[in-house]
Parts: structure tokens; sequence; C-alpha cells
């Protein structure tokens, strides 16, 4: 059954991508309501016309996944559309589509065969939370897909660019810039650090879902999830240039991750990995506070290269965008009601040789030491948990 939605995904995938330049889009279009017209058929109990071998593996495996729907089929057709149309993205919001299309569907897809047997306990609201999850797991691994590719789809003819446009602009880039660019910026590699920090939190959601699994489907879930980071933080370790590089994981760290991974499948409590050095747990649901997570990731950056003065300036503009939103009131409020959680709650992330103001919020501390001259700089360490 999992070879059979394999294939079918792959012969979609290979529909698109082997298309040659001198193909319209009207012709691949034609070709995708061809899949999307014998697959209806299929789920129907009809043998099309014309049929593929992977037509007729679907035909097979189709009625033995209870559950299993045209819909998610039908939006990863859509998915594949937009990549036809050469479709560039304005928005985040357009990322996070074209990633629940291509790869949020897969998710839908394989869930049957990884709860056959399963007899629900409140079903709608277990069934409901269990594809939610599973979405936010493929929509993790698509996301790190775009940030790992950004140099080879870059080269493609015609160029792609899978970063929203508002995201660049957000960090002075365009998407002529990352065409041409040789060497990642410093404003580049904090792009590149939104895109891992909106990955991670989709991985921080997809974990939360784990336990809803079967217990044996758990590992093979964890491990791919686990794997898969492990791509995407490489992409830091490679200090954020996949322009030239393509990030990956060893034989030799996935062969050391693989039974930390398999035992932490079996954890009730979510868990937090060692390996997330520079996790902020941004939030991304108020849209207002754009400006404080492109700074954050930009802090991310100056920390991991060590640039007190980028740093210095960094948390200056923290302060003054806090300002903005927060009365002095309000603001040592805040401070007097985290700072006694400082050590349970926040680690130790880098001390800065010069005085910097202090500062607070719930990712971050910026705690003055006067006599050394010296500030600490404190990350939140505990994990975001979701009901």
């Amino acid at each position: 059954m999992a070879y059979a939605l394999y294939a079918w995904c792959r012969e979609l995938d290979e529909l698109v991508d082997n298309s040659s330049s001198s193909s319209s889009v009207e012709e691949t279009e034609r070709a995708l309501d061809g899949v999307l017209d014998r697959l209806r058929q299929i789920f129907k109990r009809q043998i099309p016309k014309e049929s593929t071998y992977v037509d007729l593996a679907m035909f097979d495996a189709v009625p033995q996944l209870n559950g299993l729907g045209v819909e998610p089929f039908a939006d990863m057709v859509e998915g594949m559309r937009m990549d036809a149309r050469r479709k560039q993205f304005e928005t985040f919001a357009d990322v996070e589509l074209y990633a629940y299309r291509v790869a949020g569907t897969v998710a839908l897809m394989i869930l049957p065969i990884l709860t056959v047997g399963v007899i629900e306990d409140a079903a709608e609201d277990t069934k409901r939370l269990r594809e939610e999850r599973g979405v936010a797991l493929g929509m993790a691994l698509q996301m790190t897909n775009i940030a790992r590719d950004v140099g080879e789809d870059r080269r493609r003819n015609p160029a792609r660019v899978y970063l929203a446009a508002e995201d660049l602009r957000l960090f002075g880039l365009t998407r002529a810039d990352i065409v041409a660019m040789k060497e990642p910026t410093f404003a580049y590699k904090a792009v590149v650090e939104l895109q891992i920090q909106r990955a991670l939190a989709y991985y921080r959601i997809a974990r939360s879902g784990l336990r809803l699994l079967p217990s044996l489907s758990r590992p093979a879930t964890n491990c791919i999830s686990g794997l898969y980071k492990k791509i995407l933080l490489s992409i830091r370790d490679n200090d954020y240039d996949n322009l030239n590089k393509r990030a990956f994981a060893t034989k030799a760290s996935k062969i050391f991750a693989l039974p930390s991974l398999i035992w932490n499948a079996f954890s009730e409590t979510d868990f937090r990995a060692a390996d997330d050095e520079c996790d902020l747990h941004l939030r991304f649901d108020d849209v207002s506070d754009r400006e404080r997570q492109a700074a954050l990731c930009e802090l991310v950056v100056a920390i991991r290269s060590a640039d007190d003065e980028a740093i210095v300036s960094i948390t200056q503009r923290l302060q003054s965008l806090q300002q903005k939103k927060t009365t002095s009131a309000s603001m040592e409020a805040l401070m007097f009601s985290m700072l006694p959680t400082l050590e349970e709650d926040f680690t130790l992330w880098y001390t800065v040789g010069q005085s910097i103001a202090s500062y607070v919020d719930e990712t971050i501390k910026i705690i003055p030491d006067v006599e050394r001259g010296s500030c600490a700089i404190y990350r939140r360490s505990t994990q975001i948990h979701l009901d």
C-alpha cells in the first residue's frame, strides 16, 4: 500500500519536473488533469482506460485503506500546478499553502496505513488532531527542503526562489539578489534562519502528535522527523551557505541519533533535542511581531558568528521595538514577573563584553553585569507545550 502511494506521488512529481522547457504550461496541466481524472475513477472502483502501472497499484491499494479519500490527492495535484506555473510566492502564507499541498497531503495519505486496525477513542477529536499534527510534519519536511535547496532551485531554468518576497523584503533583499548572490550575506543568513525557525515550529507541532499514533508506528515516524531535522540544522553548521553547499546529515550522525529517536518515540511528553541549540521557540501567529522575529533571527546569526558589534546593535533595536509596544510600567512588571524564573526557564546563551541595557521578552533576557562591564544573554530553554 505504501509503495503504491509513493509511486503515485513520485509519478506526479516527475511529470512536472521532467517537463521540457518547450512544454507549455497548458500541456503539463492537461497531463495533471489526466492523472486526477484517472484517480477519481479509481476511487469509484473503476479501472481507467489507458491505466499506468501506478494506476493499477492504486486500484489495488485504495480499498484496503479505511478513511482514505481523494481530497489529499486532488490537493497535491493543485500543488503541482503551482510548480508547473512557476508560481513565485509573495507571502509566507503562500509558502505554507504550497507546503501543505505538496507535502502535508502525504501525511493524510499515509495516516490510514500507520493507523491500520486502530479503534478510535473520541474518534473525531483524535482523528482531527492526528491529521493536523501529521500535516505539520509534512510541512516541516517541505520547509526543510525549501531551505536546503535554495542554491539548486535558483540554478534551474527558469530560476526558482521558493522564499516569500515579503520575507526577503523584511531583510532588504529581493529574488534577484538571491539568484545573483555569490556568498551568503548577513541579511541572507538571517532570512535562512527565519525559515529554519519556522520549520522548527512545525516540527514541534508534529512532535506533540506522536503520542496519537499506534505504538508500532511511532519509531519510524520519529526517525523520519528527527533525521530530517538534522538536515535543517546542518544548514547552520554550513554557516547558512545553502547557495553553494547542500546540507545533509552524515551517516555517522544518523547512526548515532537513531537509538535515542527510537527510544523517545515512546515518550508521552515532549522532549528537547540537544542539537536545537538556537531554537528560540518563536511564535509566528502574531503578524504584527514580524520586526521582532526578524531581529531575533539576526541575533542568532550574530551570536553564531560571535559578532559583538552586531549583537549590541540588534539588541538596541529589540529594545526600541519593545518600547513602541509596551509602556515602561508594564515593561518593569514583565521583568519583575519573569526574572525569578531565570534559572528554571532560561539558559545562558552568550556573554557580550560590554554593557547593554536590560531587556526581557518571552524568548530572551539580557542581564547586565555593571561591575564587570558585560552582559549575559539568556534564551528560553523550556518547550512550548501544545494541547
